[in-house]
């Protein structure tokens, strides 16, 4: 029974439900906003429990523009669905 529970949690972890839906950059805007996501190196539709957060951070402030970075991880609230959603909120101090 116990392995069941342990399989099915890892298999629910991996699904659609608990991926990574959107990047939000606070702190930088256009086309410098898109400098920032892409270095985070974050892909859309990754398990939030594979994101590394720690790597995604000093992408960003590899930006010769970016002074330092902060990269979290967040689920969505009740009233924002029944879905879980998966938000990375990147910002980016200039």
């Amino acid at each position: 029974m116990l392995v069941a529970l342990a399989g099915g949690g890892y298999a629910l972890s991996r699904s659609a439900v608990f991926d990574l839906d959107t990047i939000e950059i606070d702190g930088a805007f256009g086309a410098e906003a898109n400098q920032v996501a892409e270095a985070s190196g974050l892909v859309v539709g990754t398990p939030m429990l594979d994101l590394d957060l720690g790597r995604a951070a000093e992408g960003i402030v590899a930006l010769p523009w970016v002074r330092t970075a902060a990269v979290d991880r967040a689920c969505a609230s009740a009233s924002e669905g029944a879905r879980a959603l998966g938000r990375v909120r990147a910002t980016a101090f200039l």
